[in-house]
C-alpha cells in the first residue's frame, strides 16, 4: 500500500500544500487504476480510500489509511444498501473497515 495509487495522489496533495498535515482525504481508486495496480490484490480489495498524512515533532511521517469495503464494493455502488456488521452475529456481506498505518523517516 505504501507504493499504491490512492497514497501516491494523497502524497501529491500533502506536497502540494506545503507539507501541512493532511486529514482524511478523499482519494479514488477507479476501474481504470487496476492495470496500474497489477497483481497488488491489497491495492485492489482497498480501491478509495480517505488517507491522513501527519508529520511528527520527531521528523517522522505519519500515514493512515481508512477504508470501508461492503457489497457495494467492486460494483461501482450501484445503490444497493450497505449492511452493517453486528458482533453478535453471523453478517453476510456485512460492511468490514479498515485502517493501515505507519511511519517514514522525513
Amino acid at each position: 500500500m505504501k507504493n499504491s495509487h490512492v497514497v501516491k495522489e494523497a502524497k501529491r496533495v500533502f506536497e502540494n500544500g506545503g507539507g501541512k498535515a493532511l486529514d482524511y482525504e478523499d482519494v479514488d481508486f477507479e476501474w481504470w487504476d487496476v492495470p496500474g495496480a497489477g497483481y497488488n490484490m491489497t491495492e485492489q480489495f482497498i480501491g478509495s480510500a480517505r488517507v491522513s498524512i501527519t508529520p511528527t515533532k520527531d521528523g517522522r511521517i505519519k500515514y493512515q489509511i481508512d477504508n470501508t469495503t461492503d457489497r457495494n464494493s467492486g460494483s461501482l455502488d450501484k445503490g444497493t444498501q450497505s449492511i452493517p456488521r453486528d458482533p453478535n452475529y453471523l453478517t453476510p456481506n456485512g460492511t468490514i473497515y479498515q485502517r493501515l498505518i505507519w511511519w517514514e523517516k522525513n
